[in-house]
């Protein structure tokens, strides 16, 4: 991975974003950050497009004002917008699928069993009943993927892999509504 790449991975830019998380948070029905993280997740899925021909590394708000960036992008923006409302967050370098990745992953505390049992919440009373596999890793973190239509959901991210192994390393609960 390009020297140039990691230094963009490693950093994570809430200036201008504070007021955007605000406004989010403001539109959740519950103080349970897992609902908070899911709205923010949401929020960016539907309004920031993928769009790979951008170079890597915009600050968050440079992808704001674009309405678009790439997956460094877009990974940056998440993480910036969990960080401004105080939540832990990391950004993942990925292997496989033909080229690299980046994706966000959020921390929760209590148990994955608390965590899905939110997320599920969440995602039943905000989206299509359908049935969502949860997946984490490191026993607290839940991938936050631009591409996937939830958080905790790794599409077809299964195919790639961290410098650890896979990225499906800890486990994972079906639920079905």
């Amino acid at each position: 991975m390009p020297s140039r790449l990691v230094s963009y991975l490693n950093t994570v830019d809430p200036d201008g974003v504070s007021a955007i998380a605000e406004d989010i948070v403001d539109t959740v029905d519950s103080d349970d950050e897992v609902w908070v993280a899911a709205a923010i997740h949401d929020h960016v899925r539907e309004r920031v497009a993928h769009d790979s021909s951008v170079d890597p590394g915009n600050r968050a708000p440079a992808t704001i004002y674009r309405e678009g960036g790439n997956c460094v992008d877009l990974s940056i923006l998440l993480c910036s917008l969990f960080d401004a409302v105080g939540l832990r967050c990391r950004l993942v370098a990925l292997e496989g699928g033909g080229s690299g990745h980046v994706t966000a992953a959020v921390a929760f505390p209590g148990t994955p069993r608390m965590v899905t049992d939110s997320l599920n919440g969440y995602y039943c009373e905000h989206g299509p009943h359908q049935k969502r596999t949860y997946t984490w890793f490191e026993n607290e973190y839940f991938v936050s993927d631009h591409g996937s239509r939830y958080i905790g959901d790794i599409g077809s991210l299964n195919e790639y892999t961290t410098d650890r192994g896979q990225v499906v390393v800890q486990g994972s609960i079906e639920i079905i509504d």
